[in-house]
Formats: structure tokens, sequence, C-alpha cells
């Protein structure tokens, strides 16, 4: 005999198995030669969750705090002239993030470069230790970044939650309203003599089964919601703890 599946249960799968797979899944990080405004350079690419505009924001913050550097931004590039990278190299270039759309909507495509000349860069051939550095720079870029992604997810999360829940009890409460309308004037269609009463009654019986079906609907619809915002935000909780495990 076949069994119907809840919904509910569909989603808190589906998302349990997308947590597990991200979770496990490692962040990319690989030198590539790459052509900026013209200019062709060796850089570390990574793809990382996140809209253009915030994963720009990310590494403007991360390279003022933890370099002292300030990017200025041209269109899609970001670029510091003539600085020295402290625990990098130094060596005197100019530092490129080139910021592009990901494949996958929801991504961005980044690329780090450090410019030593016309057509010299960093590169793990010539310059290993410093690109090496340059790596553990990326990598530190990346936790920095996921952090407030999902420390920004989860807050937001948290809120959504909250509106649902104030959402269903607000249906709860007037649900129980209407019931106990629904059973007064039951007992006046019962108990009462007078053909008025006894009219008015029925009426609002009508009237208060009819809300009471529409409430009961839309309080299913909620509570899916609920279990959906749920699943989400003990997702992003999830990625939060793992994120590091996830760059080493």
């Amino acid at each position: 005999m076949s069994r119907i599946i809840p919904l509910s249960l569909i989603v808190v799968l589906s998302c349990f198995i997308s947590e597990v797979a991200l979770s496990q899944q490692m962040v990319a990080l690989e030198e590539k030669e790459i052509t900026i405004k013209g200019n062709r350079m060796s850089a570390w690419v990574t793809t990382i969750e996140s809209d253009i505009d915030q994963a720009k924001g990310d590494i403007k913050r991360f390279a003022k705090q933890e370099y002292g550097i300030r990017l200025k931004e041209k269109k899609s590039v970001l670029i510091a002239k003539e600085i020295k990278m402290k625990g990098i190299t130094d060596k005197k270039g100019d530092v490129w993030v080139n910021v592009t759309p990901g494949v996958i909507p929801g991504t961005a495509d980044a690329a780090f470069a450090y410019q030593l000349g016309y057509d010299v860069s960093l590169n793990s051939t010539d310059f290993p230790e410093a690109m090496s550095s340059m790596q553990q720079a990326v990598k530190e870029f990346i936790r920095y970044h996921y952090k407030n992604y999902y420390k920004n997810q989860i807050e937001e999360k948290e809120d959504r939650l909250k509106l649902l829940n104030k959402r269903a009890k607000k249906i709860e409460k007037e649900i129980k309203e209407n019931e106990k309308l629904i059973k007064k004037s039951n007992k006046v269609v019962k108990k009462s003599g007078k053909r008025e009463e006894v009219f008015d009654a029925e009426q609002t019986v009508i009237t208060s089964e009819g809300k009471l079906s529409s409430l009961k609907v839309q309080l299913q619809h909620v509570e899916k919601e609920i279990i959906t915002a749920e699943a989400e935000l003990s997702t992003a909780q999830r990625h939060f703890t793992t994120i590091d495990k996830r760059i080493d």
C-alpha cells in the first residue's frame, strides 16, 4: 500500500540533503592565467556565494582591515596601485581584484592578482613562496566573507521566523474566537424561541464557519513556511560553523 509523504517532510529532507552536500563541498581556489583590462596575469580565482555588491564590499573591508590597503573601484575591478602587501612580498606592485557574476545565480567569481610590472605578476613558478602566501590571504578573505554572509543569513532567517510565528499565533487566536462564536451561536439556535434571534445566530454560524475554514487553510500555509524557515535557519547555522572545514 502506497503512502503519501507530507510536503513538510519533503521540505525538511530536501533542505537536509542540500545542507549535507554543501557543508561537505570544498570552496574551490585555483591559480589561473587571466586578463584584466588588457593585462595578462596570474591570479587566485574562486567562486563565492554572494551578489556582486556584497562581494566587492567584503573585499574592500577585508583589504583595509587586514592589510591597510584602500582598493578603488573601476567598473568590476578593484585596484590598489604601487603598494606592498605585508606578509606576502616586499616587492611593490598593483593589487587587482576582478569581480564578475558567477555562472550560478547568487554567486560571484573573484580573481585576485598582484602585478609587479607590465607583464610580470606573482605566480607559483617564479614566486612560489609569495604566491603561496597570497593564496593563504585569499583563503582568509573567503573565511571573512562567509562568516559575514552566513551571519547575515542567520539574522534574516531568524527575523522571518519570528514574523511567521507571530502570524501563526494571530491566526490561531482568530480560529479560537470563531470557534467560540460558532459554539455560542449554536446554543442560541437550540435554546432560543425567538425566530429573529435564531435567524441571526444561524447567519453568524454560516459566516464564522466560512472564516474558520479560510483561517485553517491560512494556518496550514504559514506552518509549512515555518517548517521551511526553520530548516533554512538550521542550514545557515551549520554552514556558519563548518566554513573553516570547507576551505582548508
